[in-house]
């Protein structure tokens, strides 16, 4: 629950003007706008367009592409398995 009334008294608008968070809610805007115009051709061409027969292989991947999945689940294991040992070793180096 947020309140249109802060605890001074005052709108949250006003709260914004006193701020100075103009600038900070026009980079959100634009950030939002940008995301939309890189994401929404990706929608469309996966979700609304008709493929064609050129559009659809069933070619594999190269089996080398097997190498940089089995290392990141390698990572991730490790890291979760001994999170507190690495961090502490590299908070002696740093």
């Amino acid at each position: 629950y947020f309140p249109l009334v802060n605890e001074q008294g005052g709108s949250d608008v006003e709260s914004f003007q006193q701020a100075g968070t103009y600038l900070f809610v026009i980079v959100v805007l634009v950030s939002a706008i940008l995301n939309a115009a890189y994401y929404l051709p990706i929608i469309y061409a996966a979700f609304f367009k008709v493929p064609s027969d050129e559009d659809i292989k069933k070619d594999e991947a190269h089996w080398m592409m097997l190498y940089p999945c089995i290392f990141c689940a390698v990572c991730i294991i490790l890291l979760g398995t001994f999170g507190v040992f690495i961090t502490g070793y590299i908070s002696n180096i740093f």
